[in-house]
């Protein structure tokens, strides 16, 4: 248990520094277009979707070694592509690029990144889920409490309530 919250908090904080590192890259390679952080922040997000859905069962400890050696070889690589992307993609020095190479050259450099961030988040379970003995437990429908808009829906619409969840009288 305690490995998987370990390793649930380095896939955070190594994807938060990622993404801090490649968007200050991205705004000076873009000449500090703000619209440049939205977009970017939307395709990080929709890449490690992707890279969630695509991963397949959780990873063993090998290979979120390998997903994690795979992350610090590609966030350089990524800087050095955005650094270099005027000169690749036929820009005029000093004049902006055209947006939609700009948007190219953001979705090439977040790719791997991206994409990885989510293979390593793949399979872990929230830490919600811990139950008061330390193991994972999914939880149940009747189980649901007031800590999830999802779970006060479920029990007003299902007509249970307990004293720890809120009832449908009391919501009003």
């Amino acid at each position: 248990m305690i490995a998987d919250v370990a390793a649930l908090f380095l896939t955070g904080l190594v994807s938060l520094f990622g993404q801090i590192v490649l968007l200050r890259e991205l705004n000076v390679a873009f000449y500090g277009i703000e619209l440049i952080y939205l977009i970017a922040l939307g395709v990080w997000m929709l890449l490690t979707a992707v890279g969630a859905l695509i991963g397949g069962s959780r990873p063993s400890a090998g290979r979120t070694a390998v997903l994690f050696l795979c992350f610090a070889l590609f966030l350089p690589l990524g800087i050095v592509f955005l650094r270099a992307s005027r000169l690749l993609l036929g820009g005029i020095p000093g004049a902006y690029l055209p947006f939609p190479l700009q948007m190219a050259a953001l979705v090439i450099a977040l790719l791997p990144a991206g994409l990885l961030s989510g293979l390593l988040f793949r399979g872990r379970p929230p830490v919600s889920m811990l139950n008061v003995a330390g193991r994972w437990q999914a939880p149940t429908g009747s189980k649901v409490r007031v800590g999830s808009p999802g779970g006060c829906w479920r029990r007003s619409v299902s007509g249970t309530a307990s004293r720890t969840s809120l009832s449908p009288s009391s919501a009003a």
